[in-house]
């Protein structure tokens, strides 16, 4: 297994069984980036906008869309779009049913019963 890393202020190198991907870096500006990534300015995107959407139901890959070699937007069908939305409800689902349990557990290290918590919150909604 070879693994490789050539990092420079000008470029990145990444290379891992014998794959190797070049990315100029300016900044936080990604300019190009081979084999990985579908990249478009902005005025090129609005010429081929129809025949992108056509495409973008096809592929399903993403596209980033750049202004001024920044990017700004991102374009993905509808289905990946749905994919994205659900696991982001799911993520925070999780994120409070986390929250819940770890509160569960101090209430239990302090010596709270589900009762005192109730009043708690009884008391707090009353004002």
């Amino acid at each position: 297994m070879e693994t490789n890393f050539n990092c420079q202020h000008w470029g990145t190198q990444f290379r891992s069984r014998n794959l190797l991907i070049k990315m100029k870096v300016y900044g936080n500006v990604i300019n190009e980036v081979n084999n990985m990534e579908n990249i478009m300015g902005v005025n090129e995107v609005r010429i081929k906008l129809s025949s992108l959407l056509k495409e973008l139901a096809k592929k399903r890959e993403p596209l980033i869309i750049t202004s001024k070699s920044k990017p700004r937007a991102v374009l993905m069908n509808y289905e990946n779009y749905k994919n994205l939305m659900r696991f982001k409800e799911e993520q925070a689902r999780l994120t409070l049913t986390e929250a819940i349990r770890k509160a569960r557990e101090k209430a239990k290290a302090a010596g709270l019963t589900s009762e005192d918590v109730k009043k708690e919150i009884r008391a707090v909604r009353s004002k």
